[in-house]
This record gives structure tokens, sequence and C-alpha cells, in this order.
């Protein structure tokens, strides 16, 4: 089956991420691309990500014909742009991250091992929770490129001076997009990298309307999930793992 046939329907994500690999082949890109089914991405290499998020949603949204041409605009942003060396040059662009404990020890060990240098790249967070933390990101069009430490020997700010910038521009980025799913519950997708990150946004949350006590969760596909914990579902209950 040729790469363009599936043009002729909607994939799958897992056949959506093939057709996508395969195609940034065609075009030339050589470098890393390490699918990473949950999150919906490529891992780059060295703390870099490609979210698929948007550009699936594009590709299915335009017509048969004009598939190609979101194939070949998202390809080109797979050569990430670098990180302005000056902080006022990169603080509009900056977006706070919620990752895993585990992907983040991941990063930070790789690039030990990869620089020999126990002072790795990827030492800057903040606890966020018992299995995650806190990491900056610039965001570019089409890619999330992590910040290390060299962007911050450059800048010559501190890491809370950066993620109150970021912090701003997820705020200016999320507008109220909140619907019902079911009883007490409801859900706010807003299709892109940053669903997670939004429950740093307690007034968000509040708009939410979800009660005193919400729960808030995420699925694989970025969706938040707001449940009132005090509110009236008989039979519910809440599990920590």
């Amino acid at each position: 089956m040729g790469i363009f046939s599936f043009f002729d329907s909607k994939p799958s994500p897992a056949k959506f991420a093939k057709l996508f690999a395969d195609y940034a082949r065609k075009q030339g890109y050589d470098k890393a691309m390490t699918y990473q089914a949950n999150e919906f991405r490529f891992d780059l290499g060295a703390g870099n990500f490609f979210n698929l998020n948007n550009v699936y949603l594009d590709y299915n949204n335009v017509s048969k014909s004009d598939r190609a041409g979101v194939l070949a605009k998202y390809v080109a942003g797979l050569n990430y742009p670098e990180v302005p060396s000056k902080f006022e040059d990169a603080k509009g662009r900056l977006m706070p991250i919620i990752r895993g404990r585990s992907l983040g020890e991941y990063l930070r060990l790789t690039s030990m091992m990869q620089s020999g240098n126990t002072n790795s790249e990827h030492d800057l967070s903040q606890p966020f929770s018992d299995d995650a933390v806190l990491q900056l990101a610039y965001d570019s069009e089409h890619s999330l490129i992590n910040i290390g430490k060299s962007s911050f020997d450059k800048w010559g700010v501190t890491l809370d001076v950066a993620l109150d910038a970021a912090l701003a521009n997820l705020r200016d980025n999320t507008p109220d997009r909140f619907r019902p799913l079911d009883q007490g519950v409801i859900i706010g997708n807003w299709n892109d990298a940053y669903d997670t990150s939004r429950a740093l946004l307690s007034d968000v949350i509040h708009r939410a309307n979800v009660g005193s006590d919400p729960v808030l969760g995420t699925d694989d596909s970025y969706a938040s999930l707001l449940v009132d914990y005090v509110g009236k579902q008989p039979g519910w209950t809440f599990q920590d793992d």
C-alpha cells in the first residue's frame, strides 16, 4: 500500500503516527524518531518531543486533497529552531509542562550518559506531586523543546522567573473549554500538549464549577477530566495508585 493511499480515510492514531514517520523519511528527515503511543508523540532525542495531537486534528479536518499539504507543513517543524539566547526573546513562547517523575529521571540520566557530565542538562525541575515534576518548555509552531541548564546560563534568570512567564503564557492560551461528559463529570479538551499543565491554573478549575473539592485527571488524549469529589455519585469510589 502506498503512503498516499492512507489519505482516503481517517487513520487510527497508531496508523497516523506511522504515516507521519514514513512521510518524514520520504522528505529526507533522517534523525531519530521514537514513537510514544501513550503520549501520542515522537521523542526526537535530547529532551525534545514532537506532539501529534494538532497535526492529527488538522489532517482529519481538511479535504483529502489537502492532507499532503498538512503533512508537509508539520514535517517542516521537525527541524526545531534554536531556543533564543536572550530571555526577553524567549519568554513569550515559554510554557510549563508537567511530566511523570520517571520520564524526568530518564531524560536526566540519558543526558548524563551521553555527555559524561554529572551536571545534567535536565536537572531543572520543581516537584509537583509524588510522581510528577514541573518543567519548562519552549513552544515553537510545531515542536516542543525542553529547556535545560544551558539556556538558563545564557538567560541569567532563575527557574521561578521563567516559570512565572510560562504560567502567564499558559493562562493567555486557556479559554474556558469545558463540556459535560456525565453527571458530575466535565471534560476540558484544548487539543494541545498542555491540558495536564492546566492543573496549575486554579482560577480555570474554579470556573469549571465542579464543587469545592474536585478531582482532576487526564487521559491519553490529553483531555482534562474534572470530577466533583463531594458530589452526587452514589457507588463511585476513588483509589490512589
